[in-house]
């Protein structure tokens, strides 16, 4: 060894690896691109976005101005064409993900429950355009002192049957049914609906109640008001003595 060379300090292993970078293999492994798939449809759930907006150029820029970041810092050089998944594969990921936290959640509020039970809102809709009628269902409950509510389904009639209470019932146990949520489970549970006879009605058998169900209380008062100020003013009698209709 020439004189002097073993006085030299050798090199620490995290500048090396960061002197070594030129020479890893360009490979992004599999594992890596699942959690950029499941971050991306996190990304397109909590934001509402399209599937397609991944393959955006500006969302792309940006993954290539994280890259470009990385491998200054970190790591090695990767395009976000090589990283990102197909829109195909987020939308698969949507679902997994809603269905992984779907059962933390009601896993999380089983005690709650099937113990001390709680609020169960169950609300029927029909889109403006697609005249399609959809069910959602939220749970609503107590975390100490502080009223929680959750999303657990967002369901579509399926059914080209009229919603008579029977059909009902029958669509709405087996959509709980869906997600784990039996029947016998929720003992404790209030159901919250509005207050049309046939959802009423799927709550009883032979006129008796098999379940709590209370109507709620803003859905009465917007419905009220609605009534109130969309009331042709021609159609009102009024009184005799105070001009004002009865």
């Amino acid at each position: 060894m020439p004189f002097g060379l073993h006085h030299l300090p050798t090199m620490p292993p995290d500048l090396q690896a960061f002197a070594n970078i030129g020479t890893l293999p360009n490979v992004i492994p599999e594992a890596a691109k699942q959690k950029v798939s499941q971050a991306c449809a996190r990304y397109c759930a909590r934001d509402n976005r399209s599937f397609e907006e991944i393959k955006g150029r500006g969302f792309k820029d940006l993954i290539n101005e994280v890259t470009d970041i990385a491998f200054k810092y970190n790591s090695g050089k990767f395009t976000a064409e090589e990283l990102l998944p197909d829109q195909t594969t987020v939308s698969r990921y949507v679902g997994k993900e809603a269905e992984r936290l779907r059962q933390k959640l009601l896993a999380k509020t089983k005690p709650i429950r099937t113990v001390l039970g709680g609020g169960i809102t169950l609300e029927f809709w029909e889109e403006e355009y697609t005249k399609n009628s959809y069910l959602g269902v939220t749970a609503h409950y107590f975390k100490g002192w502080v009223l929680q509510e959750k999303l657990l389904l967002c369901a579509e009639w399926d059914t080209m049957d009229r919603k008579t209470a029977e059909i009902v019932g029958a669509f709405l146990f087996r959509k709980l049914a869906t997600i784990k949520l039996l029947e016998s489970e929720l003992k404790n549970v209030i159901y919250v609906t509005d207050a049309s006879s046939n959802v009423k009605a799927a709550f009883t058998r032979r006129n008796k109640p098999i379940l709590s169900r209370i109507t709620c209380a803003g859905h009465q008062l917007n419905t009220g008001i609605r009534k109130c100020f969309n009331t042709n003013p021609k159609s009102c009698r009024r009184h005799s003595c105070l001009g004002h209709p009865e």
